[in-house]
C-alpha cells in the first residue's frame, strides 16, 4: 500500500474519531479486542470502556550500551531480573 494512501486513511480515521460521539461504560477488567461492547467502525458512534489503571515506566540506565556489549540471551536475563525487581518495588 502506498504511503499516500495510508496517510489518507489515517487522516480519515482521525477526522472520524474527533467528530463521532463516544459512550463509555465503567469496568474493572481490561476488555478483549473482540468485546461486543467496544465498537470501532467509521461513521458510527463509538462504544468504549473506562478503567482506572496505573502505568509504570522504568528504564535501565545505559541500556543501549549494555545491548551493544552483551549477547541477546544475557540481555534477556538482565531485563527479566530488572523487571522482576521493579515490579516488587512497585507493589
Amino acid at each position: 500500500m502506498a504511503v499516500k494512501t495510508i496517510l489518507e486513511e489515517i487522516e480519515k480515521d482521525v477526522i472520524d474519531v474527533t467528530k463521532t460521539t463516544f459512550t463509555h461504560n465503567d469496568t474493572r477488567v481490561v476488555p478483549s479486542s473482540d468485546d461486543c461492547e467496544l465498537t470501532y467502525e467509521s461513521g458510527k458512534d463509538k462504544k468504549g470502556k473506562k478503567i482506572e489503571t496505573c502505568v509504570l515506566y522504568a528504564d535501565i540506565r545505559n541500556s543501549v550500551a549494555l545491548t551493544e556489549k552483551h549477547h541477546t540471551q544475557t540481555m534477556g536475563r538482565i531485563y527479566t531480573a530488572f523487571t522482576k525487581a521493579v515490579l516488587k518495588v512497585a507493589r
